[in-house]
């Protein structure tokens, strides 16, 4: 009776013990999760849409082709809007849908309020803003107002002087030319000025025998935003397609808009005399302070039409300074950033500085990031395959609104084009050795929907032939695939919908206080004030990044997965003290206080801990050669060619020679004949873990114990190698149960499997009371309650 008294009194007393540890702990975590440095929690409904929407950017062309005449239309993308609605995409920004000639692909506008038939017609568009209205899309247009085609009705009437027009563009007589002008009426321009595209930014018009001005193609004349006749024409565009029921513009070339009045004035500093330099300072043709006054005149526009119309300026290449003026006129400036100092060579300490400085001084303006678009190279070509979805986590969950291009949630490829197959005129200016330097088809190629002809987007001849990957690469495999670029990234849309993501601040972690490699490694918290805490952690190095340890910056020992780029394993606990990451990894981790680590069970005790201490024992090459051994007898190969058949591979080699999953289902099927019907041969990432998957899956329906075999993570990413050459041994040992007549691999298998343990293991597993993994006997958790039901599991 004594004895039963003691042991009651020692339960209450551990029970309120633990009960004190669990409240000091959470409130430890409340004042890390209350740091005055992170923002107060809004709900999302009382943000602007476009606050907490991915923008999605289609180039028409590319998108979807509904009739088969080999163009993408408005159509077609009424067509794919549900996968959009599915990706996690808020809004779908299209590229120049106006009537154009085309020579610029749509940004050589003939009639701003009418649809080029090449995409349809109004009818099309308003049935695709009523489907996307429908599915809680948002629709934003591109806008050109810098300049026109020159087969526009407004350049016609100019051209030959009418009373109205004649000052619609920006028009000089030049200057008089003793010699070599006959074809310009004896004249020349009158300055230096240059074009984007090469050579002079003037062109004579034989009509009206003066120069136009043209910052592009000479058949884009510059508009002349001076005249208040124009600016009242661009407001009235923008009241057409408002009426519409369009969300907003993307405003183009915005920085071009004005130039100097005295057009007899030459820019100094130039780097060529042919060539437009970015980095040259044209302060005559680019810039100039009266842009800021037309956009607080359209931003007036849009107000009239809801104070959540967007406006988004391209704005390349600005400082602070211009981009605070763009913000102080009503629009948020396109934030370049991203594509215009990421490269191989930066580092993940480049990257932490680079995003850094555009979110210095921002105060409460809102940022935005860009990666890609229609202008520069895919993602996958910029970086390696490898990093698509590290990219797009870091795009993602980076503050502010993030801009997509299509296809990047795949990891498309940027597609090679001949010179003969070259549509651009950017590329054609130039001759067959340079043109690929210039040409920007290689990033518009069209989309791959699947694996049938022409990648699912047309049934004809493509304006673009598509990539020739589109069989490895595209939607419809994606979708089916375990793991894969498109199913990270519906889960990082997913995920960017938590508080925790919805203010314009992020706390970098200093990876070399942490014993890591700032170089390789860039990490980050995203939370809010009385809201969950994310550690976002990306592997940009060129190879693993072992045992980091981030338990410092996290403010936690513990966390639990949330998203895996490489795995299609989540929710799996996490110990921050020690972070082994693949190049190209990321890992967005819900940072865990004490009391939520115990109730996700990350340690066990006991008889369960004793099981998993010896499961990542030491690794064992003895083991690993008869592993070796056996699986190049059944498949008459050598795992490692040239590699001494005697000596053991040893950890890292083995591992390699496994990781693509090949070699696992081809034994597989010849263990038994039909087990994987598919086997991959990409080096794709999400293709090799596919292959381990079904690998473990056919193990498992042949009579393997899913604690016998091991995880897709413990190959791949070379977490627990022990427990892969423990599976390939289990596999063995089934092989010979059920009467593989080929070689065979250790003992056996039992068809009863009685177990024996030590007193000492036994004992260890009755006396652990509380908040244990797995039961106990003689001590119950029932009843015990820390502020909520909390279910006991075994």
């Amino acid at each position: 009776m004594s004895s039963k008294k003691k042991f009651c009194e020692t339960q209450k007393c551990l029970f309120v013990i633990l009960v004190a540890v669990a409240a000091a702990i959470a409130a430890i975590c409340v004042v890390t999760l209350t740091d005055e440095n992170l923002r107060e929690k809004r709900s999302l409904e009382s943000l602007p849409w476009w606050k907490t929407s991915i923008v999605y950017q289609i180039y028409p062309r590319s998108f979807q082709d509904s009739d088969n005449d080999g163009t993408g239309d408005l159509r077609g993308i009424k067509e794919r809007l549900g996968y959009l609605s599915d990706l996690g995409v808020g809004a779908v920004w299209l590229s120049p849908i106006f009537l154009s000639p085309m020579r610029d692909f749509g940004y050589d506008v003939r009639n701003y309020t009418d649809v080029d038939p090449l995409f349809g017609n109004m009818a099309d568009f308003e049935n695709l803003i009523s489907e996307a209205k429908d599915k809680n899309l948002r629709v934003i247009l591109d806008f050109v107002p810098n300049h026109t085609s020159n087969e526009s009705e407004w350049f016609y009437w100019s051209e030959r002087g009418h009373k109205k027009y004649k000052d619609y563009y920006v028009w000089s007589s030049g200057i008089e030319c003793a010699a070599g002008c006959d074809d310009t009426g004896g004249r020349r321009p009158p300055n230096n000025w240059l074009s984007v595209f090469g050579g002079s930014a003037w062109k004579w018009s034989g009509i009206r025998q003066k120069f136009y001005y043209h910052a592009f193609l000479d058949s884009q004349p510059d508009l002349n935003l001076r005249n208040k006749n124009v600016q009242t024409e661009l407001q009235d565009v923008l009241e057409f397609w408002l009426q519409k029921g369009v969300d907003g513009f993307r405003a183009d070339a915005l920085k071009f808009m004005f130039e100097s009045p005295n057009v007899t004035e030459d820019e100094t500093g130039l780097t060529d005399t042919f060539t437009w330099i970015e980095a040259d300072n044209h302060n005559l043709t680019t810039n100039l302070p009266e842009v800021y006054n037309i956009l607080k005149g359209w931003r007036a526009v849009l107000n009239k039409y809801g104070k959540d119309k967007f406006l988004i300026a391209e704005s390349y290449g600005i400082s602070h300074e211009i981009r605070d003026k763009y913000y102080e006129s009503g629009s948020i400036p396109f934030n370049f950033a991203l594509i215009q100092y990421l490269n191989k060579s930066c580092t993940a300490l480049c990257m932490r500085d680079v995003i850094r400085d555009s979110l210095g001084g921002l105060n409460s303006n809102w940022p935005n990031f860009v990666l890609g678009n229609h202008d520069n190279s895919r993602v996958s070509n910029r970086f390696g395959p490898e990093t698509i979805d590290a990219f797009n986590m870091l795009l993602l969950t980076l503050p502010g609104t993030p801009t997509s291009y299509y296809g990047e949630e795949i990891g498309m490829r940027d597609t090679f084009y001949t010179y003969n197959e070259t549509k651009d005129t950017a590329g054609l200016n130039y001759n067959e050795t340079q043109y690929m330097e210039h040409s920007r088809d290689p990033e518009r190629s069209p989309m791959q929907w699947d694996d049938g002809l022409n990648a699912g987007f047309s049934n004809g001849t493509p304006w673009l032939h598509v990539n020739h990957n589109y069989q490895l690469i595209n939607v419809k495999a994606q979708k089916l695939a375990d793991r894969s670029h498109l199913k990270v990234y519906q889960q990082l849309a997913k995920l960017r919908q938590d508080p925790a993501f919805t203010h314009n601040s992020v706390q970098f972690v200093n990876i070399s206080d942490v014993g890591g490699n700032d170089k390789t490694i860039l990490a980050y918290i995203r939370a809010q004030k009385n809201s969950d805490k994310y550690l976002v952690v990306m592997n940009f190095g060129h190879q693993y990044a072992n045992n980091v340890d981030l338990s410092k910056g996290a403010g936690s020992e513990n966390g639990m997965v949330v998203v895996n780029a490489m795995s299609a394993y989540q929710k799996e606990m996490i110990d921050l003290k020690s972070v082994t990451l693949s190049r190209g990894q990321g890992l967005v981790i819900k940072v865990m206080c004490e009391t939520d680590a115990m109730a996700h069970r990350p340690h066990a005790f006991g008889l369960t801990g004793e099981v998993q201490r010896k499961i990542k024992g030491k690794y064992s090459e003895e083991l690993e050669q008869g592993a070796r051994t056996w699986i190049e007898a059944v498949l008459e190969i050598e795992l490692v060619p040239g590699a001494d058949p005697n000596t053991p591979l040893g950890e890292r080699a083995f591992q390699e020679s496994l990781k693509n999953g090949v070699v696992l289902c081809n034994l597989m099927n010849t263990i038994k004949p039909g087990s994987i019907k598919k086997i991959n041969q990409s080096n794709m990432a999400f293709k090799m873990m596919e292959n381990i998957e079904n690998f473990l899956r056919a193990a498992e329906n042949y009579g393997c114990k899913k604690i016998d075999i091991f995880q897709v993570v413990d190959l791949y990413e070379r977490q627990n190698m022990t427990q892969v050459v423990n599976g390939i041994y289990a596999l063995g040992r089934v092989t010979q149960k059920n009467g593989f007549m080929g070689p065979s691999l250790g003992p056996k298998e039992a068809d009863s499997n009685p177990r024996n343990f030590d007193e000492d293991v036994l004992k260890a597993g009755q006396t652990v009371i509380g908040l244990q993994a797995g039961s106990n006997r003689g001590a119950s958790q029932s009843g015990m309650n820390f502020g909520k039901t909390r279910s006991i599991l075994d």
